[in-house]
């Protein structure tokens, strides 16, 4: 039970604080006249510095920010906790929680956390998970700091531990959302790329084309196929390569844009280079270009995506700032839950469980084919656009690099004993300062 008074107590209204906007934070009018160079003029400058510090989170993301804010305004509006935790609430002295020992925002905090814990979703009708909690806490730490409020709070060892051990206990009983994906490999995307394109449908062949695109670029689902998201490959953002050859016989690179590739025959392309204009990792927006040349298939090529998106391109016609993967002019393209559903066919027609089966999939199979080759985790994670090691998590281990590792610990020459005594004598040897 929350040792909280259902009875609001009046806030104060501070103007040093910027006001957190359902649509981001309030944008104020510049001082004039007089104001200029006075305090005004400074709070002015200090408001449009956290503005454009707030939206430079993509719009995604100031989405789930907004909710995680919205469930913080529903608690302390509810309790009467002031949000930018400099008034204490009335249960802080009516109940003797002043006698604790803690700092009020700690408490306001915690009580906050097991709100969440307690509140059931009046629309899932299902409580919030930990991790869950745990989200919604970092989000609003960002409207706080963000809205000039001290935040160190947030690093007394009641909260760390408080935070922590929930998600301890959650992983107990509950396995990971990534431990629980597989890997799709390449032969899987073959296998769903023929029984698309069996369906003899633009939905089809649009979906056949774009999971190998998405296997091969280690691709988020709305990096290809379009998504609310907004971060997708515009067919504007693709040009082919081919080779081109002149009256007099001579032979060059040239290149060519998605409208008018069909008039290129499809043995002339070499290449294709694309743009994925932004993503989560990505927050400024600068984009990535890949390059993919095109391979011819054998035995140990099962995947030819230039002919593949060169073919679609003649079918579909994207232009523009059209989506790569639409036709009908842009306005017809898959759904994520038909894609979902197709790589899940795909898994059970070769014995693996639909069971965490999903556009992700390709992603991560595509990453631990590149580990199961060799590559090195500095390639995987440029690749896969990774900016922190969290890749890792996602790379599954084949039966060649057990294999490999197996062969290099039973390989008596790989660490001796002469290299434990060298190792063990370079300990006690004591360098001159």
């Amino acid at each position: 039970m929350l040792l909280l008074s259902d009875n609001p107590v009046p806030r104060d209204s501070r103007s040093t604080h910027t006001v957190a906007h359902p649509r981001g934070f309030v944008e104020e009018a510049a001082p004039t006249g007089a104001e200029e160079g006075s305090s005004a003029c400074l709070v002015h400058f200090v408001n449009q510095a956290m503005v454009i510090a707030f939206n430079s989170v993509a719009p995604s993301t100031q989405g789930q920010y907004r909710y995680g804010w919205q469930l913080y305004q529903e608690f302390t509006a509810e309790y009467g906790v002031d949000p930018f935790l400099v008034q204490p609430f009335q249960a802080w002295y009516t109940h003797g929680l002043d006698k604790l020992g803690l700092p009020y925002p700690v408490v306001a905090m915690s009580a906050f956390i097991f709100w969440m814990l307690r509140r059931v979703d009046p629309v899932t009708r299902k409580s919030l998970q930990p991790p869950t909690v745990d989200k919604y806490v970092y989000h609003v730490r960002h409207y706080l700091l963000h809205s000039g409020v001290s935040i160190t709070f947030l690093l007394h060892p009641i909260l760390r531990g408080l935070r922590s051990g929930l998600i301890r206990q959650h992983r107990s009983t509950h396995s990971t959302r990534d431990s629980r994906r597989q890997a799709a490999p390449n032969q899987l995307v073959v296998i769903l790329r023929t029984q698309l394109l069996q369906l003899g449908t633009m939905i089809g062949k649009c979906m056949a084309v774009a999971a190998g695109l998405g296997f091969i670029g280690m691709h988020r689902y709305g990096h290809y196929l379009p998504s609310t998201s907004n971060h997708f490959i515009r067919a504007g953002d693709v040009t082919f390569e081919y080779v081109h050859v002149d009256a007099a016989g001579a032979s060059s690179i040239a290149t060519a844009p998605t409208e008018s590739i069909h008039a290129i025959p499809k043995d002339k392309i070499v290449a294709l280079t694309y743009f994925v204009p932004h993503s989560k990792t990505d927050q400024l927006g600068t984009g990535t270009y890949s390059f993919v040349r095109r391979l011819a298939l054998s035995e140990l090529v099962v995947l030819d995506i230039v002919g593949d998106l060169y073919e679609w391109c003649c079918i579909a016609k994207p232009s523009g700032f059209e989506p790569l993967f639409s036709w009908n002019a842009g306005t017809c393209f898959p759904n994520k839950t038909a894609f979902n559903v197709a790589i899940k066919k795909a898994a059970v027609s070769v014995g693996l469980s639909p069971k965490g089966m999903s556009s992700h999939s390709l992603r991560i199979g595509g990453a631990s084919t590149m580990f199961a080759g060799g590559a090195h985790g500095a390639e995987i994670q440029h690749r896969g656009d990774w900016k922190s090691l969290e890749f890792l998590i996602y790379l599954r281990t084949s039966v060649a690099a057990c294999d490999k590792a197996l062969l290099t610990l039973v390989n008596p020459n790989a660490f001796t004993v002469n290299d434990a005594l060298r190792l063990s004598r370079n300990k006690t040897h004591h360098h001159l300062p």
